[in-house]
């Protein structure tokens, strides 16, 4: 029976099984899995995409447990049709050594999901619930050429680093432990690309840029929040920049007239 339901589903499948290990259920691929357009596969178990495995995903694949790549997970450039969505009902943990590449992700997940791998998405991530945490600085959530995101909120971010390859303004879902942050980002010149990773800390920058040390122009700088912005250009690259305040993160002392807000870049030396 459960070899007849795949086969309704999913065009080709080989070398995926199920196993058993403590009484757990896990789904493992280790051949290939080509979810076609308009099909739907269901995985409540753990699923593993060891290194010889190769998922293509044009349909949609709905996660209900834990996610680990070791292999190739991705989608047909030519269709950009694949949905995959993360609807856990406990912490979801998305996993492995090899990128996940996604057209568009759901996030709906009434906990968290803890982030130990990259991905990409190149369509649209829907931040419908559920905060992404990354276990370490190096583990990137990423948006190709054309991705974007919806719907982010208190309830539902990036609580790590977004990477974003972009020629048109990007928004940054952006955010640390339980507020969302906005991060605005566009090229100046039209045609150009840009490549940024844009993470939010809600904590005081002065440890790693001193205020003491400021331009005379500048009379208070922001000692709750910051946001790191890294240029992975080999060249200087111009670009539009917005940022947000909110009463809850922002001291009450930045708050005031607007005209004289501003962004500082840090130096050496301060600001």
């Amino acid at each position: 029976m459960i070899s007849g339901a795949f086969n309704r589903f999913i065009s080709l499948l080989t070398g995926l099984f199920f196993i058993v290990i403590s009484a757990q259920c896990q789904l493992v691929n280790s051949g290939e899995l080509h979810v076609k357009d308009g099909t739907i596969l269901y995985s409540a178990f753990l699923f593993e995409n060891r290194s010889s495995g190769r998922v293509i995903n044009d349909g949609t694949i709905v996660f209900l447990s834990d996610l680990v790549n070791e292999g190739e997970f991705a989608f047909s450039t030519a269709q950009n049709t694949g949905i995959v969505r993360m609807e856990g009902l406990s912490t979801q943990n998305i996993s492995g050594s090899s990128q996940f590449k996604f057209w568009n992700l759901v996030l709906n997940n009434s906990t968290d999901f803890n982030l130990s791998n990259d991905l990409e998405v190149s369509g649209v991530a829907d931040f419908s619930s559920g905060i992404v945490k990354a276990a370490l600085p190096e583990n990137v959530f990423s948006f190709g050429v054309g991705g974007s995101s919806i719907n982010s909120s208190d309830e539902s971010f990036v609580d790590g680093k977004v990477g974003v390859q972009t020629d048109r303004e990007i928004l940054f879902p952006t955010g640390d432990e339980i507020y969302r942050r906005i991060l605005l980002a566009s090229p100046i010149r039209p045609n150009e690309q840009l490549s940024l990773r844009g993470r939010y800390f809600f904590e005081d920058p002065g440890n790693l840029y001193p205020r003491d040390q400021t331009a005379p122009n500048i009379i208070l700088v922001d000692d709750a929040e910051y946001w790191e912005l890294e240029n992975l250009d080999d060249e200087d690259s111009e670009m539009n920049l917005t940022l947000s305040w909110r009463e809850v993160t922002t001291p009450p002392f930045i708050l005031g007239d607007i005209n004289k807000l501003g962004i500082g870049k840090p130096r050496r030396r301060g600001f």
